[in-house]
This record gives C-alpha cells, sequence and structure tokens, in this order.
C-alpha cells in the first residue's frame, strides 16, 4: 500500500514539473495551460453539479411521504 501511494505521489510530482516546463516556455503558453485547467476544472464542476443534483433528486424521492402522482 505504501509503495503504491509513493508511485501516485511521484507521479502527480512528475505532472506538476510537466506542466511547469510547459507553462514557462513562452507567455502563449502559459496562457493556455491556465485557460486549459479552468475550461477542465469548468467541466468538472458542472459535471459534479449534474450529479449532486440527480442523487439528491433520487433520495428526496426515495424519502418522500407523499405518494406518487397521477399518471397519464
Amino acid at each position: 500500500m505504501a509503495s503504491e501511494t509513493f508511485w501516485l505521489l511521484s507521479e502527480l510530482q512528475t505532472a506538476a514539473d510537466s506542466f511547469a516546463t510547459a507553462a514557462s516556455v513562452d507567455p502563449i503558453s502559459a496562457v493556455l495551460v491556465v485557460l486549459g485547467g479552468l475550461i477542465t476544472a469548468g467541466a468538472s464542476l458542472a459535471f459534479g453539479g449534474l450529479v449532486a443534483g440527480a442523487v439528491l433528486d433520487a433520495v428526496a424521492d426515495a424519502f418522500s411521504r407523499s405518494p406518487p402522482g397521477p399518471t397519464e
């Protein structure tokens, strides 16, 4: 287990070094790295919000005491 954690931390450090190298080439590269991070973070937050809403909707329906509405 400890070696797996060390491997993960090592890979994260390598990724951080690679992004820092890519961002430090020129100003446009730095802007593109930041923009890519913002787009990725925004998409992750949107997806997380949709999943959280779906889970809360399912949980609310499961614990609802009102009878189901009429079906047509």
